[in-house]
């Protein structure tokens, strides 16, 4: 009996690392409800157009289509780990990602939020504590963080529980409130102050995801030592060879206390990341190590920033175009800041939004992603050029015009990063930066020369 009882506290151990099981692959949760639905109230509600399905990670999710033996077996399996990956909270290239209030929360928003900025406090002091050693001055470092939101539906509601968290630790907040990832990095890279940025996202990921993204004070992706924060990694396991046995079932494992080393030896960007670990934080009684409990609070700084930021983008801009262009934005907002940079005499540009039918052959096209720090440049040929590509193109067209600028692919293959020495805003002695407009306005500056022709 008691080999049978110490098996059964087994299996329930194991079922509690999984978001749902087998029992529960068909049940849905909708976003803002706190109970979940069965899969035909769900497909009930798709059918309908429902307002919640546009927000919803599985708005895409339809009745598995009827089959016995394997094959159902299959299809279930399959529904499954999808139900499982949108309960998750996976890693990203500059911070995390989950589904809205099925992974991510206000309070588990708070909890990362408290992550980052109490890391983003201990680098900032590492680097005061150098300065002052050579100045000859002593004392703690403050920090001071920007932080701001985009435009998808839930980033507004985590936000409230983000800056809460940072205050709470101690930290001053620069409230840029809805903006986009370029012009908060912007404001970060012109305040010697700021130690870094927080913004609530969920560029790059589905309907419904959102998620947190942090830098540092050079704009750089913060790489955080989870470990260090009581926070675990969840991994699911490679499927098992046909002739293994052992195993066989086990969908994943967690693991609760790893090493830098592991950490790092997982993929660091890409969709396959996004699909091969999980965050697993802190229940609620094991978060107040994550809260301080002090009784001295930061200071909330509300402003706007738009207006310096597109004054700081027109000195990457053409005062005049003659050339024919188009540009294929993601938001709202990029295409409002495309409007007002685009020379006010010129006809021969156009503009459109995800989702718009434009023809654009015969043009040349830029292309500017949810996350505004990547641009893509697709020839008059319909071509895309990659990062590589494009970086070789403005260097060389560098030549006759901007001598101060150097082009350089992104370690990741994904975007070009521009180095600019002249900044004389910042006071640093040169910025790296990665936004996609300024990219775009530098290629369309370059164009201006006749000498100067993109590649087929």
């Amino acid at each position: 009996m008691r080999m049978g009882h110490d098996r059964e506290v087994a299996m329930t151990q194991h079922d509690n690392l999984l978001p749902m099981d087998n029992a529960h692959a068909s049940v849905f949760r909708c976003p803002g409800e706190p109970a979940p639905v069965s899969q035909s109230v769900h497909l009930a509600r798709m059918a309908s157009g429902w307002h919640g399905c546009r927000e919803c990670v599985w708005n895409t999710s339809e009745a598995p289509a009827a089959g016995t033996g394997s094959e159902a077996e299959e299809e279930s399996h399959d529904s499954r780990h999808t139900v499982d990956r949108n309960t998750g909270i996976r890693r990203t290239a500059s911070g995390v990602r989950g589904a809205y209030l099925n992974a991510v929360d206000r309070f588990r928003a708070a909890q990362l939020a408290s992550i980052f900025s109490t890391h983003l406090a201990r680098v900032s002091q590492v680097r005061q504590s150098v300065r002052s050693e050579k100045a000859g001055v002593t004392g703690p470092a403050g920090v001071a963080l920007a932080m701001g939101y985009d435009q998808r539906h839930g980033s507004q509601d985590l936000y409230a529980g983000v800056v809460s968290a940072v205050l709470q630790n101690g930290g001053d907040v620069y409230d840029l409130g809805e903006c986009t990832c370029c012009s908060l990095l912007a404001f970060a890279r012109h305040h010697r102050n700021v130690a870094g940025s927080l913004m609530v996202t969920g560029a790059g990921g589905s309907a419904g995801e959102v998620g947190l993204d942090a830098f540092d004070s050079d704009g750089r992706s913060l790489s955080v030592p989870w470990n260090d924060f009581g926070v675990g990694l969840r991994v699911p396991q490679m499927p098992a060879p046909a002739d293994e046995t052992a195993g066989v079932g086990i969908a994943q494992r967690l693991i609760g206390q790893f090493d830098r080393q592991t950490l790092t030896s997982l993929p660091a960007t890409g969709r396959q990341d996004e699909q091969t670990s999980c965050l697993q934080l802190p229940d609620l009684a094991d978060s107040t190590t994550l809260f301080r409990n002090g009784r001295s609070s930061g200071q909330l700084h509300s402003l706007s920033h738009e207006k310096d930021y597109l004054t700081w983008l027109q000195r990457w801009w053409p005062h005049h175009m003659a050339i024919r262009v188009g540009f294929d934005v993601a938001t709202s907002r990029v295409e409002h800041r495309v409007m007002r940079l685009l020379p006010a005499e010129s006809d021969a540009q156009f503009v459109s939004t995800a989702g718009d039918r434009t023809d654009h052959s015969g043009r040349m096209v830029i292309r500017i992603s949810e996350d505004d720090r990547f641009a893509t440049v697709i020839t008059r040929q319909g071509r895309a050029m990659g990062a590589d590509e494009l970086a070789d193109w403005i260097n060389h067209s560098s030549r006759t015009t901007n001598s101060h600028v150097t082009a350089h692919p992104s370690q990741d293959g994904d975007h070009v990063l521009l180095v600019d020495v002249a900044g004389p805003d910042s006071g640093r002695s040169h910025e790296i930066l990665s936004d996609g407009l300024a990219v775009a306005g530098l290629v369309l500056t370059l164009l201006q020369n006749e000498k100067n022709r993109l590649p087929r």
